[in-house]
C-alpha cells in the first residue's frame, strides 16, 4: 500500500496538468485563426516588412470606368485601383493574392488572373521596385472603412506574411469616384527594367 503523501503528490500533479491544459486551451488560437497568415497592418505611405519583401501602399482611386492596356472595365459598382510598391527580399517574389474586406463585412478574393478584379504585381529581381496595382469592381456601400490584404501565395497564404492595407476611403471619396466617368490606369512597371513585347 502506497503512503498517503505519495498518493497526494500524484493527485496534485494530475490537477496541475489539468490546470495547465485549461490555460493553454484558452490562450492558443482556435484552428481557424491558427491557419490564417501573419498580417502586418499598414497605411498609405507606410512600409510593411514581409518575409517576401517590402510593400508600400501609395494611393487609392476610383471611377465608373477604367481604361487599361489589357481591357476596360465598366463597373457594376465602383472600379477601384490600389497602387502599391513591392521590393522582393532575398528571392524574386511576386504578389499573387488579394482579399478585399469591406467596412460592411463584404469580402472578395482575387488574384493575378481575372477580368473585373485582378492583382498585377510581377516578380522582379531583388532590390528593384515594382509598381503594382490591385483593381476591383465593388459595391460602393462597402468601401468606407475597407482594407485590402495582399499576399505572395494564392494557393496557401498561411506560410507567408501578408500586408493588410488600410485603404483610408471616406464617403467623400466614394461620392467623387461615382461622379468620375473614366480613369486611365497603368497596371504595372518596374524601376530599372523595360518590358519588351
Amino acid at each position: 500500500m502506497r503512503p498517503a503523501a505519495s498518493r497526494f503528490g500524484a493527485g496534485a500533479l494530475v490537477v496541475a496538468a489539468l490546470a495547465v491544459g485549461q490555460v493553454l486551451n484558452e490562450r492558443l488560437p482556435e484552428s481557424d485563426n491558427a491557419s490564417r497568415p501573419f498580417e502586418t497592418y499598414v497605411k498609405m505611405g507606410e512600409t510593411a516588412e514581409l518575409r517576401a519583401g517590402d510593400l508600400t501602399p501609395r494611393s487609392v482611386e476610383g471611377a465608373m470606368k477604367l481604361i487599361r492596356e489589357s481591357s476596360n472595365i465598366d463597373a457594376a459598382g465602383v472600379a477601384v485601383v490600389v497602387h502599391f510598391d513591392f521590393v522582393s527580399g532575398p528571392k524574386a517574389r511576386s504578389m499573387t493574392y488579394a482579399q478585399f474586406r469591406g467596412g460592411d463585412g463584404t469580402t472578395a478574393h482575387f488574384g493575378s488572373f481575372g477580368e473585373r478584379s485582378v492583382l498585377a504585381c510581377p516578380a522582379a529581381p531583388p532590390g528593384l521596385v515594382v509598381h503594382c496595382t490591385a483593381v476591383f469592381d465593388i459595391d460602393p456601400d462597402s468601401l468606407v472603412g475597407s482594407t485590402l490584404m495582399v499576399a505572395p501565395n494564392s494557393l496557401d497564404e498561411r506560410f507567408d506574411g501578408a500586408a493588410t492595407i488600410d485603404l483610408g476611403i471616406e464617403q467623400s471619396d466614394v461620392k467623387r469616384w461615382k461622379a468620375t466617368n473614366e480613369l486611365e490606369v497603368v497596371e504595372t512597371a518596374v524601376d530599372g527594367l523595360e518590358w519588351v513585347n
